[in-house]
């Protein structure tokens, strides 16, 4: 029992410390990349030129963490964040290839962090998406995306490394049915930080999402969500550190995983005004902060 209680404590002292140091869910919590991803995301057109405005945004609260073992437990006032990413796209396509689009999209994450008597404010790291497309059948959209990111946020929300995520995407829609599935890996260059180097482990993920029209307005939806990362390791010691990838961390030395289950409601405002709103909930894990986070994402072509 006393040992349990030991490791408990060692590992509610890593949460803390990994929150504090560096204040921020993109680099050291909760929330992974492809849970931002939309319910039906990529269903996207294939048109001659369309520029969009697309802003997503979270609440997420960080009160539990999986040990090593899975076990869940509290963390003691924990903490918030609040998290807008603000996102241009464009996209195009060619006569020559009538089945195939391409995109291009910056995106921008502002952060919000809620530490107990500390908030701290800024920008995280941006990312760039490259995407190609290709309707082989109607109804059916298949790509790839490209989303690298560079660190030049804000110096206690960036990662401080550079990452680079390669998804295959996938989207199907027939009848009121519609499906929309992600597989992702990230790779990662050495983290430079605090005089300490270190290499950054490998990350992977896979999400799918299910929603029914009911209505030309309105479409329920579920959604599952896995991510993994491999640990980190300091250069020199090769000490494990807690893993890392692009947006997202590890709650303790070594690697982690967490399963995410939500849904919600997606909704067509207008023609021209898109509005998703769902919530996801960790339901299991391994050496992470547990996600448990209210999301948007509003989009409008222009």
């Amino acid at each position: 029992m006393n040992a349990t209680r030991r490791n408990v404590a060692r590992s509610w002292g890593l949460v803390l410390a990994c929150i504090g140091l560096i204040a921020s869910m993109y680099a050291r919590a909760a929330d992974p990349l492809i849970s931002l991803i939309g319910p039906d995301e990529w269903n996207v057109p294939i048109v001659p030129s369309l520029n969009l405005f697309l802003q997503s945004g979270l609440a997420q609260t960080n009160n539990i963490f999986y040990d090593s073992g899975g076990n869940s437990h509290h963390i003691p006032g924990g903490s918030h964040v609040y998290a807008g990413v603000t996102r241009f796209a464009h996209l195009f396509s060619f006569e020559s290839l009538p089945k195939v689009g391409f995109a291009v999209e910056y995106l921008q994450p502002t952060l919000d962090v809620e530490l107990p008597g500390q908030s701290i404010t800024g920008f995280g790291d941006p990312l760039f998406e490259l995407a190609a497309y290709f309707r082989p059948a109607p109804g059916l959209m298949v790509g790839y995306v490209n989303v690298p990111s560079i660190p030049v946020g804000s110096n206690e929300l960036s990662s401080h490394f550079w990452s680079d995520t390669s998804l295959l995407v996938w989207n199907y829609h027939v009848g009121p049915l519609g499906f929309n599935g992600t597989l992702a890996a990230g790779v990662s260059s050495t983290q430079h930080e605090g005089g300490r180097d270190t290499h950054i482990g490998n990350s992977y993920d896979a999400e799918v999402t299910g929603l029914y029209k009911v209505a030309d307005w309105v479409a329920p939806f579920v959604a599952f969500t896995h991510h993994s990362t491999a640990a980190s390791r300091v250069i020199g010691t090769g000490a494990e550190a807690p893993g890392q990838g692009p947006l997202y961390s590890c709650a303790g030395p070594g690697g982690c995983h967490e399963n995410l289950l939500g849904g919600g409601l997606n909704f067509h405002i207008t023609h021209k005004h898109g509005l998703a709103l769902w919530y996801y909930d960790g339901i299991s894990g391994s050496n992470v902060v547990k996600t448990k986070a209210m999301y948007l994402l509003y989009t409008h072509p222009f």
